[in-house]
């Protein structure tokens, strides 16, 4: 597997990484869908902050929550304003909420090119990019190759 870890920006001291599947929150029938309390999100920080902010939305994006798909759905599913999340993503993560979804799905994409996935258009609309082209631009500026190029390397055998 390819290996893309490292800091996801310029001005970012840690890595970002997603949290793992471990982290996910199952929704209960008739439950709130808001994930604004630190008790319904599994973390330790208060609700409010910059910190539990970013904390719920990096675990909105991680579960794949559909409102974690645009900056307006996310901002009220966390009951917070819009600039507000922008402004404590940013602070608390190191890089833009854009860019790290995208880091996210970027991610996945590999996974899912790693398991044999063969329509890169099919793939894009499964991931939520506007079309194939938004897909192969995304993961280009993350990894530096294009899906093609990937599919190859992950499809050759790992030698010495």
């Amino acid at each position: 597997m390819l290996d893309l870890a490292g800091p996801l920006g310029p001005s970012s001291g840690t890595p970002a990484d997603p949290p793992g599947p471990e982290a996910r929150t199952p929704t209960k029938p008739g439950a709130s869908t808001r994930l604004g309390t630190s008790a319904r999100l599994g973390t330790s920080t208060r609700p409010g902050t910059a910190a539990g902010i970013a904390d719920a939305a990096r675990e909105a994006i991680s579960a794949d929550h559909p409102a974690a798909g645009a900056l307006l759905s996310l901002a009220e599913l966390l009951a917070v304003s819009p600039y507000q999340l922008s402004r404590a993503f940013t602070r608390e993560v190191g890089v833009s909420l854009t860019h790290y979804r995208n880091r996210v799905r970027v991610g996945r994409a590999l996974d899912q090119l790693e398991d044999g996935a063969t329509s890169l258009a099919e793939l894009a609309a499964d991931l939520g990019f506007a079309d194939q082209a938004h897909l192969t631009r995304t993961i280009r500026r993350h990894t530096g190759h294009t899906p093609t190029a990937l599919r190859r390397l992950l499809a050759s055998p790992e030698g010495p």
